[in-house]
């Protein structure tokens, strides 16, 4: 491999929610998500599952930081991939 391959996390849930003591957290789908109710805070059907800390995801394990994230995660290999450039266009006016 060149030095210009990356990986990208192929991910089942695009949500992710934790308590505020890290202990549990839940898995969000986007069609899940729609039938929220969002205001400063955000109110979702309580028809999903609580997973502990302990219960390993690709998700948890992408947030948690653990080791394994690499073994646990899918990954698509990104080959030749160029680092994108941000170019200005016009200028703003305050």
């Amino acid at each position: 491999m060149s030095g210009n391959n990356f990986v990208k996390y192929s991910l089942e849930y695009p949500y992710f929610s934790i308590e505020n003591s890290y202990g549990n957290y839940i898995l969000i789908t986007e069609a899940h998500r729609n039938h929220c109710i969002t205001n400063s805070i955000t109110l979702c059907p309580a028809d999903i599952p609580i997973y502990s800390q302990q219960v390993e995801s690709y998700e948890s394990s992408l947030c948690y930081q653990l080791p394994t994230s690499n073994k646990v995660c899918r990954r698509n290999l990104l080959f030749n991939y160029r680092t994108p450039t941000l170019k200005r266009h016009g200028t703003l006016l305050f």
